[in-house]
């Protein structure tokens, strides 16, 4: 599936300017295929895939304004098309105050530690999250 238009369309929802960054562009199939991923993945790795999806857009910048508030807005559809609760509000509002940070990706596999803090901003099956590093 293409998720440009729909990424598109929240970059809009959180800022005015969504014009995107033409060096950037050859990332975007990487985005894509991470919310392939993360759609078609088990409840094993679902919340890992899905926290990837908000690092990777975060990482490549798509957009001129509001990556990591676009990342986190994906995360959370991700996470409520597959049944979880999650509090935008609460997360963009802590976001903005600096008590929440997009987790890094820190290798050429994209992997990263998942913060285990964000539990505190979805439901259902929280109990199931991964603490601590995922491989």
């Amino acid at each position: 599936m293409d998720y440009y238009d729909y990424l598109a369309d929240i970059n809009k929802i959180v800022c005015e300017d969504s014009k995107v960054r033409s060096g950037c562009l050859p990332f975007f199939p990487k985005i894509s295929k991470a919310i392939d991923d993360a759609m078609k993945s088990n409840e094993d790795v679902f919340l890992y895939n899905a926290m990837r999806v908000c690092a990777l857009i975060a990482l490549y910048q798509p957009f001129m304004d509001g990556n990591h508030r676009t990342g986190l807005l994906m995360f959370g559809v991700i996470l409520n098309n597959k049944g979880y609760n999650f509090d935008f509000d609460k997360a963009l509002d802590d976001m903005e105050n600096h008590k929440l940070s997009i987790p890094i990706i820190y290798n050429e596999n994209d992997l990263f530690s998942y913060p285990y803090e964000w539990s505190k901003y979805y439901s259902k099956g929280s109990e199931k999250a991964i603490k601590g590093k995922v491989v």
